[in-house]
């Protein structure tokens, strides 16, 4: 089937209870034991990637799930996290997660999300110790978002509380996910990407970050053939214990 919006959700779109509240995700399933998780940018959309990663025989070589946050007052997202004293969206998140995994039979589990999913992927695979993140243009800190973001990003921070900065994550936690951070040079991601290779200085494991030549806060450098790329090292590197560093 090619591709059609409505149709592709009429058919993959499902919901699952969790904490007494219905939550929509889209499952693309596999036999693979393999799944990555994809996160969406901050603003009321649906899902991200679901056109990225349809394939017309609706055959597919990992699982894809993709979670939506449309939580907020905005209905554009609360960080994959929620509100400052009840973090509901990542209670649904690990939920989530952990009943398709379940479901799918997964073992090995990657994360890609751009902007605030940028922030998401690094979070929750750090989090729940996953395999690998592909994080795009994403934010690190609140201080940073407060120095140099969009203003409906310190908007969203008045609802989200402190946000929990994921360079004291990655110093808290003694073996990292790998991790594929892309970004460029527009202010805010050039400052959270450096700050995030600088968090990893003194840390063992696969993280390479990749600068692309363009000043806007864009994820039209992350394709579809790069991805599978990635992940495929990330499999490597998990299954084989490939050594890295920083590149």
């Amino acid at each position: 089937m090619e591709f059609n919006a409505a149709r592709v959700l009429s058919r993959y779109e499902r919901t699952a209870r969790i904490d007494n509240k219905e939550v929509k995700y889209v499952l693309y399933p596999s036999k693979s034991d393999k799944m990555l998780v994809c996160f969406t940018t901050l603003g009321p959309h649906i899902y991200e990637r679901i056109r990225m990663f349809w394939e017309e025989n609706e055959e597919w070589d990992i699982n894809f799930l993709f979670i939506s946050d449309n939580n907020g007052k905005q209905k554009g997202g609360l960080y994959y996290l929620g509100y400052k004293d009840d973090y509901f969206v990542e209670r649904q998140t690990i939920q989530l997660i952990e009943l398709i995994s379940e479901l799918q039979n997964v073992k090995e589990i990657y994360t890609i999300g751009s902007s605030m999913g940028g922030y998401a992927a690094i979070y929750y695979a750090i989090k729940l110790n996953f395999q690998g993140a592909i994080s795009v243009v994403p934010q690190a800190n609140e201080e940073l978002i407060h120095q140099y973001g969009w203003q409906k990003w310190k908007q969203v921070l008045q609802e989200v509380g402190p946000l929990p900065n994921l360079g004291s994550i990655i110093a808290s936690r003694e073996s990292l996910p790998s991790l594929y951070i892309q970004y460029g040079t527009y202010p805010a991601d050039l400052e959270a990407a450096e700050y995030l290779k600088k968090s990893l200085e003194q840390k063992n494991g696969l993280y390479m970050f990749d600068c692309f030549p363009n000043g806007e806060h864009t994820s039209d450098f992350m394709t579809k053939e790069l991805i599978y790329q990635i992940l495929h090292l990330f499999s490597l590197k998990s299954n084989h214990g490939v050594k890295g560093g920083i590149g």
